[in-house]
């Protein structure tokens, strides 16, 4: 729940060490936490997350290693600031995801009126056309439905191992989740190139 998130950002915060250190004009925001003569072991965010979102790792963790969670130094704030500052918990992290995406869009916006880009962003130019949508519809439902089975499949997957496999299944998992990120990139890229020169084509009656 949101107050046990924000009670357990609390005790974390209580417990363990924050401490900083500047690297190259960037200062890093970190946690060093474990048996000194053993192996170093560093847990890297994804996204724009926080240290935090290790926590519930570093006490386990601890007994065998030395634990070090870092913060990037571009990473913006907005999630801790959210999350314990206004004691939004788990919402305030979605809330600072939106934001910054909104954010985003908006320069992205901005920028290409600045030059001069074909379409003018205006309330009025955005039209509604039925027989399109239902085109864009019947084309792009069947890999939204794939999409959505697919990601639920990972997140029952996910949930599985967090409750049954323990602290070592779950980084397993966490790094295994990072390297298909990584190997998807070239499909995503060829996806995303060829949905756009379809769209031109279909917008142009081009066949």
């Amino acid at each position: 729940t949101i107050m046990s998130y924000s009670e357990d950002l609390k005790e974390f915060a209580q417990t363990y060490k924050y401490e900083s250190i500047t690297v190259g004009g960037g200062t890093f925001r970190y946690v060093l936490n474990g048996k000194q003569d053993g192996k170093t072991l560093v847990l890297l965010n994804g996204g724009m997350n926080t240290l935090e979102m290790w926590m519930e790792y570093v006490a386990p963790l601890s007994e065998d290693y030395q634990v070090l969670l870092f913060d990037y130094p571009q990473e913006l704030r907005t999630n801790q600031e959210l999350v314990a500052g206004f004691h939004m918990g788990a919402g305030g992290a979605a809330f600072a995801t939106i934001f910054a995406q909104g954010c985003s869009m908006l320069f992205c916006i901005l920028y290409l009126k600045r030059h001069d880009f074909m379409f003018d962003f205006r309330p009025s130019s955005f039209h509604f056309v039925k027989e399109e949508f239902h085109t864009l519809l019947r084309s792009g439902l069947p890999l939204s439905i794939q999409m959505v089975g697919t990601n639920f499949s990972f997140l029952i997957l996910t949930t599985f191992i967090n409750r049954a496999g323990g602290v070592a299944a779950s980084a397993a998992a966490g790094i295994v989740n990072n390297f298909n990120g990584f190997a998807i990139l070239p499909q995503a890229a060829f996806s995303s190139a060829a949905a756009a020169m379809i769209a031109q084509n279909m917008g142009k009656s081009d066949n």
